[in-house]
């Protein structure tokens, strides 16, 4: 793997990134029939653009975004499963002393099938996840809730045609988790 980076600071609450990639990979472990072994290769490039800015004391934004190309050096196809295009972006505010909520979204788009997969292309998909935290609610105890899938999105991973596994993986739909942590 290849890397060029470039970080910039044009002000003290902006902090951003430009990184340029390269990669070559041999032997990867693919299914191969009925087996998984070490066949084949993957050439990729691609950059990603990420950035925080500290809006105010109680507000930080960040984000990211990336291309990304990979294809096998055999056929010159496109090696598919990988998303071409991400965009994640995250926003942490502080609305009260002790008080905390998040909110991320992860936008995964246009990724293409492996060469000789003729199954219907994999849908992009958009993830909207909050979560709500309260720090110091007793001693040494936080306490969290968070909403996975907000908006109960349908959304699958790819799978390898090989693999035997006639459909994509689907993702979870909405999801409620609570935590409780308590530092010693």
């Amino acid at each position: 793997t290849d890397e060029l980076a470039f970080s910039w600071q044009p002000t003290g609450d902006l902090k951003t990134n430009l990184n340029f990639f390269r990669y070559r990979m041999r032997n990867i472990i693919l299914p191969v029939g009925a087996v998984y072994q070490n066949s084949g290769g993957q050439i990729g490039r691609g950059l990603e653009l990420e950035a925080t800015l500290d809006a105010s004391s109680s507000l930080r934004l960040t984000g990211n975004f990336s291309l990304q190309h990979s294809w096998d050096p055999a056929t010159g196809l496109d090696a598919g499963m990988a998303p071409h295009r991400r965009i994640f972006g995250r926003a942490d505010w502080r609305f009260a002393p002790l008080w905390q909520l998040g909110a991320t979204v992860n936008y995964v788009a246009s990724r293409a099938r492996q060469p000789g997969d003729v199954r219907a292309p994999v849908p992009d998909y958009t993830m909207v996840n909050l979560t709500l935290r309260r720090e110091k609610i007793a001693d040494g105890w936080e306490v969290s809730g968070q909403v996975s899938n907000l908006f109960n999105r349908q959304a699958w991973e790819p799978t390898f045609l090989s693999s035997g596994i006639p459909s994509d993986l689907p993702l979870p739909g909405r999801t409620y988790y609570i935590q409780a942590q308590y530092q010693m």
